[in-house]
């Protein structure tokens, strides 16, 4: 019976002792600028008792009041810091501890952490109601890293939005103006990794030359998490088969890239030739992560060189149309038309050793001359 009843007393003293410990609440303030303390009293119908350093605070001046559960500095001096108490009464026990901390510096120190999550929006709150028990004409105005901003809301979170926001009220008092200034520290957290998405090539087949080098390049999206970078892995296969094991296309290069705070991962497989066989097989490239797969499927289809040359020729005219039109229009000389003209019937002099690229070249220098001389008139 001893041993029970001494260890209820020791549990009763654990309580009592950590029943007396009251966590202190830090608060910054300005010098010359408004700074208030809150005690957390259930009812508001009484006049808190209020120590500074076990001092009673006086509250004798116009300076310093009380206003309920509230102590207000109007404004607040370097001399005021220190840690303060409330209570009830003053046989009361102590119900709220503060340390207030005025400081010169023109923005206060964060009382307030928030982090917020990197890719969201978050429209900033100044989190200073009590100001408006005392204040007439009220109207806010936002810094950070104590220099002035707009905009409210931040769009896209990114890690360079981190830093002190401060929010200053301008407010009136009994007929005088005052500021109250609070800061809180905004941290970005990376998002969570994503699945990789390719998002390049869009087509699925690719033109090459025969007999020719050729690269065939895919790039994945990877989200604004740098993790996703360090997991994500890339490979090629042809026929379902890892290009280690083909002769000759065992050169692939991985490159990461970030734009505008995102993450891009770049495969590029390099073909030293492009024999006919590579134009039946399926290219796939492939890339992974811990949150999943994407893949896009490739297909390679010859390029017929006549289709290029006349395609070639055909954009040249074009430009020199376009070019022969705006020297019309600014210089107004039919003479620089004309050899304008000339020089773009001369180009289409191509090689004439297979007929078809003949025909094409006579009916584009035919609607080369139709159209510039058009132009002259």
């Amino acid at each position: 019976m001893r041993g029970v009843i001494e260890s209820v007393g020791f549990l009763l003293l654990i309580l009592s002792s950590s029943s007396s410990q009251t966590v202190v609440e830090s608060v910054h303030g300005t010098e010359g600028q408004v700074s208030w303390l809150e005690c957390e009293v259930e009812e508001n119908n009484f006049t808190v008792v209020w120590t500074r350093d076990n001092q009673t605070v006086d509250t004798s001046t116009p300076r310093i009041i009380v206003q309920g559960a509230m102590l207000w500095f109007l404004p607040a001096k370097e001399e005021d810091s220190g840690l303060y108490t409330c209570s009830e009464s003053p046989l009361s026990p102590v119900v709220s501890k503060m340390r207030l901390s005025v400081g010169r510096e023109p923005c206060p120190l964060p009382s307030e952490i928030r982090t917020l999550q990197q890719g969201t929006n978050e429209t900033l709150i100044c989190r200073q109601d009590e100001v408006s028990q005392i204040a007439s004409d009220r109207h806010d105005s936002w810094l950070r890293d104590c220099k002035p901003i707009d905009s409210l809301t931040l769009v896209n979170v990114m890690p360079s939005d981190a830093g002190n926001y401060t929010c200053v009220v301008h407010f009136t008092y009994e007929g005088k103006s005052y500021l109250a200034s609070r800061t809180v520290l905004l941290n970005v957290q990376n998002a969570p990794p994503v699945k990789p998405t390719v998002i390049y090539p869009l087509k699925d087949t690719v033109y090459v030359f025969p007999d020719q080098p050729a690269n065939l390049t895919c790039i994945a999206f990877l989200g604004d998490n740098e993790e996703s970078v360090l997991e994500t892995i890339s490979y090629w296969t042809v026929n379902h088969t890892f290009i280690q094991k083909c002769p000759g296309l065992s050169k692939h290069v991985t490159k990461e890239r970030k734009e505008d705070g995102m993450y891009y991962s770049v495969n590029t497989l390099s073909i030293p030739e492009v024999q006919q066989q590579y134009f039946h097989l399926p290219f796939q490239c492939k890339f992974v992560n811990s949150m999943g797969e994407d893949y896009k499927d490739l297909r390679l289809k010859p390029l017929n060189h006549h289709v290029l040359y006349s395609c070639t020729g055909s954009l040249v005219v074009l430009v020199l149309v376009l070019a022969a039109l705006l020297c019309c229009i600014s210089r107004g000389h039919w003479c620089r038309t004309r050899v304008i003209r000339d020089d773009a019937c001369k180009y289409l002099s191509l090689p004439k050793g297979e007929e078809l690229l003949e025909v094409q070249v006579k009916q584009n220098t035919q609607v080369c001359s139709q159209q510039l001389a058009k132009l002259e008139h």
